[in-house]
């Protein structure tokens, strides 16, 4: 399988809930040895889909298909992140908790926003690795020393 296969391919995984077909699909690429595991966890890896790809694979009664250490290798990155996601939640409190006592309010942004809105079906759903947030342009220095005192860079 080539690149651009390899990434249509993870499209349709990814695309499970939407289009229910493709199990078959990722059935037959996999058992017919097409597709290399390695290939494919080092391209979802590097794109940070692979809770999103364990999670479709879980609901679509997927992961029975494949080798057990490849499925508890999606387990493993699946918990380390909704870990990692609960963590930044609570970052997002403390960070929120200081700004009000300065009357700062701060507008988060992309993964974060989305986390914080429950936009995904599951809290580690999206790998998130950082906290991207805006201030008015008043409260930038303010905000940023609040930030560093607690410990951020």
């Amino acid at each position: 399988m080539n690149h651009k296969e390899l990434f249509y391919f993870a499209g349709q995984c990814l695309d499970l809930g939407e289009h229910s077909e493709f199990r078959e699909t990722i059935i037959s690429q996999f058992s017919c040895g097409v597709l290399k595991l390695e290939d494919f966890i080092f391209l979802c890896s590097n794109h940070l889909v692979l809770p999103a790809i364990y999670l479709n694979f879980k609901k679509f009664e997927l992961l029975e298909v494949f080798p057990t250490e490849f499925t508890e290798h999606l387990e493993d990155i699946y918990k380390l992140n909704k870990k990692r996601n609960f963590e930044i939640l609570q970052q997002i409190d403390e960070i929120n908790s200081i700004f009000k006592l300065e009357n700062i309010t701060p507008v988060y942004l992309k993964g974060t926003a989305n986390l914080m809105d429950n936009l995904y079906s599951d809290l580690a759903e999206r790998m998130i690795g950082d906290i991207d947030l805006l201030v008015q342009e008043q409260d930038y220095i303010k905000a940023i020393n609040l930030v560093m005192g607690l410990g951020y860079k």
